[in-house]
């Protein structure tokens, strides 16, 4: 037995963590790059917990958002944030103290947390491990629902589907079989369907007992604690088919307990028609068949459906999906109620104070409680029937965030459902909220007017704050009022979701482009009525999803003419940015604004196209400043892992480096570019589809130059940083909640220091290290290499100190990298760029790292890669590519290699290739199938080369 149980009961003294030596444990944790410091909302489908145990004016209570705890006091809006699950919390449980709580995610890690400790020592004192790991009739099982037994011993979860797989842990007693493995577990029967709840027994000495609620039937059970086993009932009196239950609960002091169904009714269940018994019987006695109830009676409570039922204090408290909540004694008789309130819509949950009566007798007042509905929170001082709101505003999914961009802490956020808010994140207060109207909109199939919901996708503050721009799904662009939220001008000139809004520097331009790749630039003048007005049209030029765009300001004239209209215009609007857009279709595009301010322009005017990527795909891309050449260049992200910098006029390639590596590709940049580049040069945030990560200048291959830390747990939808650089705002796809995180530079250089310095650092990405083999393969070669250099002569050979830069591609594909021309024309072009003929081995290391892919972690050519392209290759022998029928000839194979390939080989290099390749060329087949080619010929089995 475990030394944090005696006698059969939680030690709490050893459970918990010994406060001294926790606060000497903790004072020595280093600090986080990003700490979650608030989050303004929560998951509205988890149930909040009260966990207010004093009489006192402030209240306290815990919630789930996303994959994160937040324990909130209602009086200041002070906040705790608590991590500790990977994935979204479906369920919070606690003891009847408050003292230990539990958590639960969907793919089932189950944390128990103590709240005495949990400020010093912000972690569970105990976590189970996905307890349905197993495999139950070849489906994976996952956790659903989870309770915690009043005493703080026991907890019970159960699985989704039917046949659901319900398991108890002793969680504080050490397990002979592995601290993961469940005491006891038993099948549902294939009958019952989902489980809704589950309910342990309140009662003293009954604290075993459990109630399990599925939609069409309820299970009675008790943990045998002699025996070990888990034993269950299945109630034999037939119910109402109709039945639809919600959930049960025991009744206080009782042997019976009440479930409730939505169709309104309750229905009692019970061991005999004897629906009471004493107190003082009910310590005395114990019945070994006492969780066996059956049905007694169904009651109807309401006509509307119900959705919450508690047992507190000797009442049975009810309510209903309008908002009403009424309160009935042990046999279902009403004694009072609260009065309907219009701004009350379903409960989801409600809360009560954890205070201890001490005479229920003669305390007839009720308690305290938290009411949750499916928007929001409120503390009922039920004696003066008075309603608080408490909590933010929580009603759907938020879909856009910007923050103010001066001094003003200030944040607005929209959501799915039209409502954009104001939020003063320093004071942690709501300004103020505003809700869009319905929208009118002739439907194309039925040719009638059709009223819809304004679906925010995006949101833009300019960078002097005087305007606000809001994005629609259906592709309107809204102009806003940056006080009062309300609307002053819509556009409709995009057709499909807004995707994003960018300001210039000097606010007086503004682009916006849809998720079909239409593009619209506005621009401001004060002097005309419309204010914005599009400059020159809508524009289609991507075939494919724009990744960004980019507003570059002072920018040097590209042709004569373009200085000269600057000049002519000069006194009737302001100096124009530049504008450029990168598309998945790899092209980037400069746009004339100037050009495209002509009255005669009817459309965007194109300046410059380039086509920067082969076969990797762009992502995102941002401005960054150099340093050491005191100018701003293009950082790319790409679906590679890797970071290209280009020159922002020629958009010529000048470095290619190996990106972060998280659990995705870079997918945004924090776009913040509004403030002096020489200052916050020191590093730029941004995000993967989970990890929000922080990076420090100048951007190499170090990876040791970023930190990150999981943002959201079903993916990062957007991130802003204030104008102080000193907080981050996140969210994420379909969650409720806005994340603010403190950022601390000061971890991430130190994180850096700690890399080492030369080639230590670099070496980490290399599989094995510096002591791996890859890495003593490059020793090898490199000086092989340098010994071969100028073979033909008999002439006393001198060994130089550096590789020529010639020789570098023959050195790459000897270490099993095949960079195209293309890559090698990109690795001539930067080595040029640094003015250098020969490279060292730390050079050559480097650029190794920087260029070659990456494939589970080190550099290879997946088999799959190479019979891609040869069925690519051979698409103009066949219409179906997939097709395993395609037949080669010598002839053929040969015509593909020196005319189809877009890198065309020389007819003696490929006669040379195929007769090395098949040991001879009288070994080639006259004709053989693609699929024998691929597998039989080369062998290419799903190796990596």
């Amino acid at each position: 037995m475990d030394s944090a149980v005696v006698d059969g009961s939680v030690n709490v003294r050893q459970l918990s963590i010994d406060d001294e030596k926790l606060c000497e444990n903790t004072k020595h944790v280093n600090p986080k790059p990003l700490e979650l410091e608030w989050i303004l909302g929560l998951n509205s489908k988890v149930p909040i917990v009260n966990l207010t145990n004093k009489n006192d004016y402030d209240k306290v209570f815990i919630s789930a958002s996303a994959h994160v705890l937040q324990i909130f006091h209602c009086y200041g809006n002070k906040s705790q944030c608590f991590v500790g699950h990977e994935n979204e919390i479906v369920s919070i449980e606690t003891d009847s103290t408050g003292r230990f709580i539990v958590s639960a995610d969907k793919c089932g890690i189950v944390n128990i947390w103590d709240i005495k400790v949990m400020a010093e020592f912000p972690h569970p004192i105990r976590t189970i491990y996905d307890p349905y790991h197993q495999h139950y009739h070849h489906r994976e099982k996952r956790l659903s629902k989870i309770a915690f037994s009043s005493d703080a011993k026991n907890i019970i979860t159960a699985s989704d589907g039917n046949e659901s797989v319900i398991k108890l842990w002793q969680w504080s007693y050490s397990n002979s079989e592995g601290s993961d493995n469940a005491n006891d577990t038993f099948i549902l029967p294939e009958k019952y369907e989902p489980v809704a709840s589950v309910r342990f027994n309140s009662n003293k000495n009954e604290t075993s007992m459990f109630v399990i609620t599925c939609t069409n039937g309820i299970v009675f059970g008790q943990w045998e604690s002699k025996q070990r086993k888990l034993k269950r009932h299945f109630p034999t009196r037939s119910v109402s088919i109709s039945f639809r239950f919600i959930d049960t609960v025991f009744i206080e002091n009782s042997q019976s307990a009440v479930s409730i169904t939505k169709c309104g009714s309750g229905v009692i269940w019970s061991n005999s028609i004897v629906l009471e018994i004493s107190s003082d019987v009910l310590m005395k006695k114990t019945n070994e068949n006492s969780y066996k109830k059956e049905f007694i009676k169904s009651i109807k409570l309401c006509e509307n459906p119900l959705t919450v039922i508690k047992s507190i204090d000797q009442y049975i408290v009810t309510a209903d999906s309008m908002g009403r909540i009424r309160f009935y004694d042990k046999e279902l008789k009403i004694v009072f109620w609260c009065p309907s309130h219009d701004f009350i819509d379903s409960v989801v949950t409600i809360s009560f104070d954890m205070m201890e009566k001490l005479n229920l007798d003669q305390e007839q007042t009720v308690r305290d409680f938290l009411l949750q509905t499916r928007s929001e929170i409120y503390t009922v001082n039920f004696t003066e029937m008075k309603f608080t709101k408490t909590f933010y505003k929580s009603d759907d999914f938020i879909t856009a965030i910007d923050v103010f961009p001066f001094n003003k802490k200030l944040i607005c956020c929209a959501n799915y459902s039209g409502r954009i808010s104001l939020y003063d994140y320093e004071k942690r207060v709501q300004v103020i909220e505003h809700q869009l109207k319905l929208r009118k909109r002739r439907s194309s199939k039925s040719d009638v007017d059709v009223i819809e919901i304004p679906h925010v996708s995006a949101l833009a503050f300019s960078g002097n704050g005087h305007h606000l721009m809001c994005g629609l799904e259906n592709g309107t662009i809204l102009c806003l009022d940056v006080d009062v939220l309300r609307e002053l001008r819509s556009f409709n000139f995009l057709q499909s979701e807004v995707m994003n809004i960018k300001f210039s520097l000097d606010s007086f331009f503004m682009v916006a482009y849809d998720v079909k790749s239409n593009m619209i630039v506005m621009n401001y003048d004060k002097a005309t009525e419309e204010e914005w007005k599009v400059v020159g049209g809508k524009i289609r030029y991507h075939s494919k999803l724009i990744c960004d765009v980019l507003f570059i300001p002072h920018a040097p004239p590209m042709k004569p003419t373009t200085l000269q209209v600057r000049q002519q215009h000069h006194n009737k609007i302001q100096t124009a940015p530049r504008l450029i857009s990168l598309s998945q279709d790899r092209q980037i595009v400069e746009y004339d604004l100037f050009e495209s301010m002509k009255e005669d322009s009817h459309n965007l005017v194109i300046t410059f196209t380039k086509r920067i990527y082969q076969t990797a795909i762009p992502i995102s891309m941002t401005l960054i400043y150099n340093s050491k050449k005191h100018e701003d260049q293009i950082l790319v992200a790409d679906s590679a892992l890797k970071f290209k910098i280009f020159d922002k006029n020629t958009f010529e390639i000048l470095a290619t480096y190996s990106g972060p590596i998280y659990d995705s590709y870079v997918k945004q940049f924090d776009a913040n570019t509004s403030f002096g580049l020489t200052v916050y040069s020191k590093f730029f945030i941004f995000s993967t589809n989970k990890n929000i990560c922080i990076y420090a200048m100048p951007v190499d291959s170090n990876p040791y130059r970023s930190l990150g830390i999981t943002g959201h747990c079903d993916g990062i939808k957007a991130i802003k940083v204030d104008s102080t650089r000193h907080f981050l705002f996140t969210i994420g796809h379909k969650c409720q909640s806005i994340f603010m995180w403190n950022i601390n530079f000061q971890v991430l250089f130190d994180h850096l220091n700690e890399g080492g310095s030369g080639l230590k650092p670099y070496c980490d990405l290399l599989p094995g290290g510096k002591y791996g083999n890859l890495f003593k393969d490059m020793q090898n070669l490199y000086y092989y290499m340098l010994m071969l250099s100028n073979n033909n002569t008999i002439d006393d050979r001198i060994v130089k100190n550096g590789l020529d830069i010639n020789e570098v591609p023959d050195y790459m594909r000897a270490l099993g990298y095949f960079p195209s021309d293309y890559e090698i024309e990109c690795i001539n072009h930067e080595l040029n760029l640094s003015g250098k003929r020969r490279l060292a081995f730390d050079e050559l290391v480097k650029l190794y790292i920087n260029h070659a892919p990456l494939s589970n972690g080190s550099t290879a050519i997946h088999a799959n890669e190479v019979e891609r392209a040869l069925r690519n290759l051979c698409c103009q022998l066949c219409d179906d590519i997939n097709s395993a029928d395609i037949v080669l000839t010598r002839e053929n194979l040969l015509k593909i290699l020196t005319d189809a390939a877009s890198e065309k080989v020389e007819l003696k290099d490929a006669e040379i290739y195929l007769e090395k390749l098949f040991q001879g060329a009288e070994k080639f087949m006259d004709k053989i199938s693609l699929s024998d080619f691929i597998h039989n010929s080369l062998k290419l089995n799903g190796r990596i080369l």
